[in-house]
């Protein structure tokens, strides 16, 4: 006999406490006394979009830790590792995530530290040479694989070659790259008037006051944020040739609308039967019956102002456009029959049981909080809306709008390997 399934309680949605640092500037806290650990978030909306050139935009943040006018990278690295903390920066092309770990007893000396950086970074010369090396192997790399020529083409299709979200490094941004670009766009865009901020951790009030006296020693320049328009595609396909390649990588998708839409968690439920799970329908027909690739997965991507849903999935190469056809099978029967009670079921526990991951522990409450700010979604509204639907939505009104948010005319397909689509 199967075990029954024991379907996960609606969370109760945690209350995150929220202070202004200025009129435009958000701090956000959530205190626990389970850890001896304090952990800061910073996301600023001042990505590489600014930028000319990506990698500027990039280097000019990742490396505020390669020295200042007073410490080396070594003694940064020794600072940080004394204090038990971890610092880690993460540029898209809209925002800054800047994430600041520390054991409590030391997190003050740790925020000094990060200010430091923030606002005497020097970049050295030495230094930047070493992480254009490590950047271009890097690159080199990525540039040899399939899957990730496939990933940058189909970005660079949907939004077009300038558009901030369809841009990607190529060497000759890496060789272009000197220090003095670096130092002119943090003079320039190291703006922190419309910042996001998150206190997670065993913090107390000194911690919260330390906060915001070093905000106060930020700049602030009032950059205004803009969303770059993006046109429609020139054309639906692209074929990448790679005669080296045993495989051929398929990305495909369109853009869909925001998660902030209301109906949104229908869709989100319909792409999750479809693909975005182990047990969907893409993988149990193009892997696990035909036996066509290793992993078949759906997912959608929310940059701060277009959001993207896509497949992606390796197979023979000989067997490429079996598999694009198979896909477009399992799209159409999806549309057109009904989803059976066993299988909505199953995923409706599965979804409840993943959106718990948002609420496990204050670190993800904190980091989740200032990712749907940043998106400009209300944490509360968004989660009420979403178990309702999982626990309520028919599964008509699922495969209508899963159909409204990706019809099948707005897809682009990418492939990248040997066979060329048809």
């Amino acid at each position: 006999m199967r075990p029954n399934v024991i379907i996960p309680k609606e969370p109760e949605i945690p209350c995150v406490e929220e202070f202004s640092l200025n009129n435009k500037t958000k701090l956000y806290t959530y205190s626990t006394q389970r850890t001896d650990l304090v952990s800061l978030y910073i996301t600023v909306p001042c990505g590489y979009k600014y930028a000319t050139n990506p990698v500027v935009g990039k280097f000019a943040w990742e490396m505020i830790k390669a020295g200042t006018n007073k410490k080396s990278s070594i003694q940064i690295a020794e600072e940080l590792n004394y204090y038990g903390a971890s610092l880690d920066i993460s540029v898209t092309p809209d925002s800054v995530n800047i994430s600041l770990v520390a054991l409590k007893d030391f997190f003050l000396q740790a925020i000094d530290l990060l200010f430091e950086l923030l606002t005497d970074a020097i970049y050295p010369k030495k230094e930047l040479l070493l992480q254009k090396q490590e950047t271009l192997g890097i690159l080199k790399i990525e540039n040899k694989k399939v899957e990730s020529i496939a990933n940058k083409n189909f970005y660079k299709l949907l939004f077009g070659a300038n558009h901030p979200y369809g841009r990607y490094i190529k060497y000759s941004d890496i060789f272009l790259t000197q220090r003095k670009n670096l130092l002119n766009f943090a003079k320039k865009y190291f703006d922190f008037s419309q910042s996001l901020w998150g206190l997670a951790g065993n913090y107390d009030n000194q911690i919260v006051r330390s906060v915001a006296e070093h905000f106060n020693l930020l700049p602030v320049l009032n950059i205004e944020d803009y969303a770059v328009i993006s046109k429609e595609p020139d054309k639906k396909s692209l074929h990448i040739n790679k005669k080296s390649s045993l495989q051929t990588a398929i990305k495909m998708g369109c853009q869909i609308k925001s998660l902030r839409e209301k109906d949104y968690p229908y869709f989100l439920i319909g792409q999750t039967i479809f693909g975005g799970y182990f047990g969907s329908r893409l993988n149990k027909n193009i892997r696990e019956e035909k036996g066509l690739t290793y992993g078949i997965f759906s997912r959608t991507n929310h940059f701060k102002y277009q959001s993207v849903w896509s497949i992606a999935a390796e197979v023979k190469a000989d067997q490429t456009n079996f598999a694009i056809n198979e896909i477009r099978t399992e799209y159409e029967k999806f549309i057109n029959e009904p989803i059976r009670d066993e299988e909505l079921n199953r995923v409706r526990n599965y979804m409840m049981g993943t959106s718990l991951f948002a609420f496990d522990g204050a670190f993800n409450i904190i980091k989740n909080q200032l990712k749907m700010s940043d998106l400009g979604v209300s944490v509360d509204s968004y989660y009420k809306n979403l178990f309702y639907v999982i626990k309520n939505a028919n599964e008509k009104d699922i495969r209508e709008k899963f159909k409204e948010y990706v019809p099948w005319e707005k897809m682009i397909v990418v492939t990248a390997g040997k066979v060329e689509t048809k």
